[in-house]
């Protein structure tokens, strides 16, 4: 239910939790969240400029993750101790209000600095696929992950990262910025629509 930018498997999953940040109905859209530091993660600390923040977290601010109802929460580990800790903060509205804009924000901006991934599950396999992704964001992470020991040393791998950098992310953006694409219509209303209810409800809190 997570993956790197290129759509790739995250090691020791363990060490990280899915918190949800909102319920479209018949989807959720959510964040990877972790104790500890990760790949181009910030801390809810630094994010919400609160030296006195209790219980600190990691996530990526630019990165968004959404799936169906159902899968999320057959996934989803309310019990986790991160995930309690997370639903105890008495700013988790702050968190979740400044998530919300700045993902609405990246989608009016066609996706500039932001990624969208969504994820599947068929054959019981958790499968991935782009809404959007900014390449050059997603080049930096393809960089990176190059760098990683065990990905240069494995040819798949490394052509696996390539076909999903230039391939699909390329084909995924294209569609997401198409104004007659299903895609397009669902970011733009559904989702759109949903953040714009949620950002009111929350900012009247």
């Amino acid at each position: 239910m997570i993956c790197t930018k290129l759509l790739s498997p995250i090691k020791n999953q363990d060490q990280y939790d899915i918190f949800p940040i909102l319920d479209l109905g018949d989807f959720v859209i959510y964040k990877k969240v972790s104790n500890n530091f990760f790949y181009n993660a910030i801390d809810l600390k630094t994010y919400l400029n609160n030296d006195n923040q209790e219980n600190n977290f990691y996530f990526e601010e630019n990165t968004y993750f959404i799936c169906s109802y159902k899968l999320f929460y057959k996934e989803f580990n309310k019990e986790s101790i991160l995930n309690k800790q997370i639903n105890s903060l008495p700013n988790l509205n702050d968190f979740k209000l400044k998530q919300l804009k700045n993902l609405l924000e990246i989608i009016h901006n066609q996706g500039k600095k932001g990624t969208l991934i969504v994820f599947d599950y068929k054959d019981n396999l958790y499968l991935p696929f782009y809404v959007f992704s900014d390449p050059y964001v997603t080049e930096e992470e393809l960089k990176y992950l190059l760098e990683q020991q065990d990905i240069k040393d494995d040819v798949n791998a490394n052509i696996a990262l390539y076909d999903n950098f230039i391939s699909k992310l390329k084909l995924a953006n294209e569609t997401f910025l198409h104004k007659d694409s299903d895609i397009y219509y669902f970011i733009h209303t559904i989702i759109v629509m949903n953040l714009e209810k949620a950002i009111y409800d929350l900012d009247l809190n």
